[in-house]
C-alpha cells in the first residue's frame, strides 16, 4: 500500500494516544548527502553541497559541516540506520514532492524493500503541518514525561514545565564520538515509557536506531524543526512555519505563495 501522509500521521496520533511505543527517524537532503559520502557544509549564509552553493539565512544552531575524510564514523552509523528494520521503527524518506524519487528508491533498496514502516520525511510539516500542530502536538503536550534532544539553546519548559532537555552542541560532527556517548547514556537511563522528541539533525537518525535496539519501551519522534517556536528557538526559519501563523493582511501573500509551491502537498 502506497504511503498516505494523512493516514500515516493519524497512525502516529493513534499510537501516542494509546501509549504504544514506536520510533520515527527522517532522511532528508542532508542525510542523503552523507549517505552518498558527499561533503556538506551549512553556514549562516549558504548551503554548500554537490549541487553547488545556495544562499540562505540560518541561525547559528543550524550551522554544521560533514567531511567524508574525517566523519566516516558518523556515516557508518547513519548507514546502519538506513539498513535497519524492526516492528514500529518508522523511516521517513524524501519523496516526489522533494524532487527526490532517486533518493527514495535508494533508501527503499537499502531497507531491503518496501514495508509498512516507510513513510514521508516531511510527515509532520508542509501540508501536514497544521494537523501536526492542531492534533498531534496536543496529544504530546498531555505527557509530562517528555525529553527533548535538541540544541542547547532550547527551552522545553516553555511547552510544559516538566519537560527536560538533553542538550546537543552546535555542529555535533566536530565532537561526534563524545556527543553520541553522552546522549546514549542519557537515553538508555530515561524513565520507563518516556517520550523523546528529537530535533538534532542527522544525529536523530542514529539515536532513534539506538533507542529501538536498547529501549523499545520509549517512543522516539524526530520532530526536526517543527516545534522550534514552541521550544524557544526562532519560529520562522523554514517556509512551512508560515502555516503556524494566523492569517493577517501582512502574511496573506506569503501564505498563499507557500501553499502554491511545488513542495507544499506531500506526495510519494
Amino acid at each position: 500500500m502506497t504511503p498516505d501522509p494523512f493516514r500515516d500521521l493519524c497512525r502516529f496520533v493513534g499510537l501516542l494516544s494509546d501509549h504504544v511505543p514506536f520510533r520515527f527517524v527522517r532522511f532528508s537532503d542532508g542525510e542523503m548527502e552523507i549517505i552518498r559520502n558527499q561533503r556538506l557544509e551549512i553556514t549562516a549564509t549558504h548551503l554548500n553541497w554537490r549541487k553547488g552553493s545556495i544562499p540562505h539565512k540560518l541561525p547559528p544552531y543550524d550551522v554544521k559541516r560533514f567531511d567524508p575524510a574525517t566523519d566516516e564514523g558518523f556515516r557508518e552509523d547513519l548507514l546502519g540506520t538506513a539498513h535497519y528494520r524492526a516492528v514500529r521503527f518508522f523511516k521517513g524518506l524524501p519523496t516526489s514532492h522533494n524532487n527526490a524519487v532517486i533518493d527514495r528508491d535508494l533508501l527503499i533498496e537499502m531497507n531491503g524493500g518496501f514495508d509498512s514502516y516507510l513513510t514521508f520525511a516531511d510527515l509532520l510539516i508542509n501540508s501536514n503541518y497544521r494537523m501536526f500542530m492542531n492534533v498531534l502536538f496536543p496529544v504530546i503536550r498531555e505527557r509530562s514525561d517528555v525529553f527533548i534532544v535538541g540544541n542547547h539553546r532550547m527551552k522545553p519548559e516553555l511547552a510544559r514545565e516538566t519537560w527536560k532537555l538533553l542538550p546537543v552542541p552546535d555542529n555535533f560532527f566536530a565532537d561526534y564520538g563524545r556527543v553520541k556517548r553522552n546522549l546514549v547514556e542519557d537515553l538508555v537511563n530515561l524513565p520507563s515509557g518516556a517520550l523523546v522528541l528529537s530535533s538534532a539533525s542527522s544525529l536523530s537518525n542514529v539515536l532513534g536506531h539506538v533507542v529501538d535496539v536498547r529501549r523499545r519501551d520509549l517512543t522516539f519522534l524526530d520532530i526536526g524543526t517543527a516545534l522550534h517556536g514552541s521550544l524557544g528557538l526562532d519560529p520562522a526559519t523554514r517556509d512551512y512555519h508560515v502555516e503556524g501563523q494566523p492569517w493577517t493582511l501582512r502574511n496573506a501573500t506569503e501564505k498563499l505563495r507557500y501553499r502554491r509551491s511545488s513542495h507544499y502537498r506531500i506526495r510519494w
